[in-house]
């Protein structure tokens, strides 16, 4: 009975029907459906907490214009695979019981700007009834509460930290699968026993390991941010606030555009994997170049790079 669990010690671990509907807002009749074409497999009737996400990506590929049955299909010859919920996701965080609308109105006057760094994280911007969970709540009112002074500034924060992770995650997955393929080939099946049991456990330290990275590095790069921001501070005889500007008073930093001579012609005579691991060395050889100035790449365009440095000899040395 479905009854009999719902006193468990942790109810993400293991869920009813009624509490898996309510995690992923889903009616019980759909859940139904997904076990009978074989998406999802309780036991005894009991789901634990990877069907969250098993029913979280399953409904994402409805939205993308996928039907249950070509997911079932696809999922039954291993064209897709939801096991990585079991090794690479982790535990939803509890449901608040608020709609994110309810959320944003607690903000009371800046509730309007709960919408905006959803959007501006790279999330899209949630539906008023969308339910809301603890680590959602707790992460954007602390966002609001820190940079929602000046929204446009929070928008800017948002969107720096979004577009960041979402690089990261993306490039490190396309590694994995790059990374794989070269030792085992591209078709899994045929890979010896101990890489196919390999290759995952590989895939969920890669993730672990990528949400230490950036904590990691957070503290590296803010120790020299630092350093150089009083050297310059020093330099130009001015408190920390002041804006950085030159003797006649205006602001000089210096921006850079850098490409590749000839890449459509290589493109065209090499084909498509030269040049992405063209592009690959390039983007590396570019991201050398701008910490040596003390800059930074502002953004990547394949065969070119747009760079900025405080200022224009940095941006000479550099280049």
């Amino acid at each position: 009975m479905e009854g009999d669990i719902s006193g468990a010690a942790d109810p993400l671990l293991r869920l009813t029907r009624s509490e898996l509907g309510s995690e992923t807002d889903t009616q019980q009749e759909y859940i139904k459906r997904l076990e009978e074409m074989g998406l999802l497999h309780p036991v005894d009737g009991v789901f634990s907490w990877p069907d969250i996400h098993r029913i979280r990506a399953i409904r994402s590929l409805e939205e993308a214009g996928m039907s249950l049955d070509r997911i079932a299909s696809a999922n039954a010859i291993g064209s897709i695979n939801f096991h990585y919920a079991e090794g690479l996701m982790k535990k939803p965080s509890p449901q608040t019981g608020r709609t994110f609308s309810e959320f944003a109105d607690s903000l009371g006057d800046v509730s309007h700007l709960a919408a905006q760094t959803m959007e501006m994280l790279g999330l899209g911007i949630p539906p008023d009834d969308k339910p809301m969970r603890a680590d959602e709540e707790a992460m954007l009112r602390e966002l609001i509460e820190i940079w929602g002074e000046d929204p446009a500034i929070l928008r800017r924060a948002a969107r720096i930290a979004g577009q960041a992770v979402r690089k990261i995650i993306e490039g490190w997955t396309t590694l994995h699968y790059e990374l794989y393929r070269s030792v085992g080939g591209s078709s899994r099946e045929n890979w010896p026993e101990a890489l196919q049991e390999r290759e995952p456990a590989m895939a969920a330290r890669a993730v672990r390991l990528v949400e230490r990275v950036p904590a990691w590095l957070a503290e590296k790069h803010l120790e020299r941010v630092f350093h150089a921001d009083m050297m310059e501070n020093i330099d130009m005889d001015i408190e920390p606030f002041a804006e950085r500007r030159s003797d006649d008073g205006v602001a000089q930093p210096a921006v850079v555009f850098v490409d590749l001579s000839g890449f459509t012609a290589m493109t065209r005579a090499e084909g498509n994997a030269a040049a992405a691991d063209m592009t690959a060395r390039f983007e590396e050889t570019a991201s050398r170049a701008a910490l040596r100035g003390g800059g930074r790449v502002v953004k990547l365009l394949g065969d070119g790079a747009l760079m900025l440095f405080p200022n224009a000899e940095g941006a000479v040395e550099s280049t």
